[in-house]
């Protein structure tokens, strides 16, 4: 994401400390999605085959949330290899039940004795009263999803952590009238009508990711269309897609995205990786901008631009952002996050990557300058009150607290030290060699030290 809020920590809130970090004792390889879509409500069906990483592990337990206005419609239903489940009381639970921990947000099942099982879990959804705009909201005529970091399990019950990574296949399906366009993350596989005015869109996204980079968008769009050959031959299908009769002040936006894609190609040799890749403006939206992959969903004061209104300034903050979130498809995306402690290690390194890019399409010195005076109004202060943090921090109120301008700016800052005390061609081939190292894992920022400690 690009835009940072700091969030006193509540007084009641339990400390979450990066000393009592575990891996997950269960993984997800492959999640599969059904979405049907209403104009009052959301039905929604997950399929996840879940399996061991802990040998010794028993009771698996997911992240629930439900976000509807009114509590207690959220979960409908689950099945566990072919047999629905009956609600506990209480966990731990027998097999063949399951118990909903819902004021601690938590579903318990008995995972039982084999290596793996299979869960089908219906939920029901109220997009349009979903006020925290995080999971699945209504933004004046489309259907849109913001995840990161913890807005998936109010869609659907998983394992909701940035180390859980898997590949998507997801079918969207919606009354024609109502959303037109039926968009989510990956390449789009199929698409058709399905009577009655439906139609149906089916995406599959090959490459593992964590559930806060899943997205869908839906609904009414205008769009404009571009394509872009990568270094290897591949064909990208671009697309920005704006509210309606909007389309034509998204033209800058898309020349920002090639000019972002050509640069990371030549800098970085970090090539685009699906056949599609979109860009969603929205006028309610929680963040300014959210890297979702290959569906970048923006603020659309961040998107659109016309010359009748816009200023230099304008146009280059939509080169900065677009930029910002694109280049996110390696530095966060490909390569991510072992817990949220570490989110500087995709937000400082893909900040820095972004200054990088404004560097080469302003000068150095312009730059330079912009990113002293963003860093001085908006992370010396910090630095310098109650709010004070480091960059790593060892202790957090709640995952949102930890968006802030040090973990930001200050930890784009330690890295560009490092560019400065390596030089720029070997911090260069430090983070290629990162991204090889580690690319579709979950690691920390130890892990990309040492990439740089090797590379100088």
């Amino acid at each position: 994401m690009s835009e940072t809020t700091t969030i006193s920590n509540p007084a009641e809130s339990v400390p979450i400390r990066l000393a009592d970090y575990r891996p997950s004792a269960f993984g997800a390889k492959s999640v599969r999605l059904q979405f049907r879509i209403h104009e009052d409500h959301t039905r929604v069906i997950s399929r996840v085959t879940y399996h061991r990483n802990d040998s010794n592990a028993t009771e698996l337990i997911l992240d629930a949330q439900d976000p509807n206005p009114n509590p207690g419609s959220f979960l409908v239903s689950i099945e566990q290899d072919g047999k629905s489940l009956a609600p506990a009381s209480a966990a731990p639970v027998q097999t063949g039940m399951y118990y909903y921990d819902s004021a601690n947000d938590r579903i318990h099942l008995n995972f039982g004795d084999a290596s793996a099982t299979t869960l089908l879990i219906e939920t029901y959804l109220e997009p349009q009263g979903n006020s925290a705009l995080s999971g699945l909201y209504k933004s004046d005529r489309c259907f849109v999803t913001q995840c990161e970091s913890e807005g998936f399990r109010r869609i659907t019950p998983f394992l909701d952590r940035p180390d859980v990574m898997s590949t998507y296949d997801v079918t969207l399906e919606a009354p024609r009238d109502l959303c037109p366009v039926l968009i989510s993350n990956g390449n789009l596989v199929e698409a058709s009508d399905i009577g009655d005015g439906w139609h149906r869109a089916r995406f599959e996204d090959p490459w593992p990711k964590p559930s806060y980079l899943f997205a869908t968008a839906n609904g009414q769009f205008d769009s404009i269309e571009d394509t872009f050959v990568t270094s290897g031959g591949r064909k990208v299908r671009l697309r920005v897609y704006t509210d309606t009769n909007s389309a034509e002040k998204g033209h800058h936006a898309m020349e920002a995205l090639k000019r972002s894609m050509k640069w990371d190609e030549d800098t970085f040799d970090c090539e685009y990786d699906l056949d599609d890749y979109g860009v969603v403006a929205v006028a309610k939206f929680s963040m300014g901008a959210m890297e979702n992959k290959g569906l970048n969903v923006f603020r659309d004061s961040l998107v659109l631009a016309s010359p009748d209104t816009a200023t230099d300034g304008d146009y280059q903050s939509i080169i900065d952002v677009i930029g910002h979130e694109y280049f996110h498809n390696y530095s966060g995306n490909r390569v991510t996050l072992a817990n949220w402690f570490h989110l500087s290690l995709k937000e400082g390194l893909t900040v820095n990557r972004e200054q990088l890019f404004t560097a080469f399409t302003t000068s150095d010195a312009t730059e330079r300058i912009g990113a002293v005076q963003v860093l001085r109004r908006g992370q010396f202060p910090e630095d310098d009150g109650p709010n004070s943090h480091p960059v790593l921090p060892s202790e957090i109120g709640a995952v949102d607290n930890i968006y802030s301008p040090t973990v930001y700016l200050k930890g784009s800052e330690v890295i560009r030290m490092m560019k400065t005390m390596m030089g720029e061609a070997s911090f260069i081939q430090g983070v290629k060699d990162y991204f090889r190292a580690y690319d579709g894992r979950a690691v920390t920022i130890n892990e990309f030290v040492a990439s740089m400690e090797k590379a100088s």
